[in-house]
């Protein structure tokens, strides 16, 4: 989930089209159409979810960009 122009929104959705056997499978909701969801992500967006949970938000995020291999490790069993 995130919103369009949001700049670490792009760099996950970017990360996750690159990830081999993913990318046709990606769903990217934009929060600013559904109030509920802005309200309740707004501050944690890019928000990624798995089977309705959410495993990567913005907080994981770091600048030396250590969180793409983690973020390739949490959904690297539902690549294939």
């Amino acid at each position: 989930m995130g919103k369009p122009g949001c700049h670490l929104c792009e760099a996950v959705e970017q990360e996750l089209r690159s990830l081999e056997g993913l990318a046709s499978r990606l769903n990217f909701v934009n929060i600013d159409t559904n109030r509920m969801l802005y309200d309740k992500y707004q501050l944690r967006i890019p928000i990624v979810t798995l089977d309705g949970k959410v495993v990567f938000e913005a907080s994981m995020m770091d600048p030396e960009g250590k969180w793409k291999a983690e973020l390739s490790q949490l959904l690297g069993s539902h690549t294939s």
